[in-house]
């Protein structure tokens, strides 16, 4: 199921473990998606349509 394209406008990473190997093990963050156009989308190429 597709939702349509979106884009990363802000990534932040609020916390992170690691194994011993140093390996994350886990990492959370907050991450806002910004909706494409549909000009955008075309500039994009067929990478970024819908399946």
């Amino acid at each position: 199921m597709n939702h349509g394209v979106f884009g990363v406008t802000n990534l932040n990473e609020d916390k992170s473990e690691f194994s011993p190997d140093s390996t994350a093990s886990r990492i959370d963050c907050q991450l806002t998606l910004q909706p494409v156009d549909e000009d955008r989308r075309a500039m994009l190429g067929p990478s970024a349509r819908p399946t």
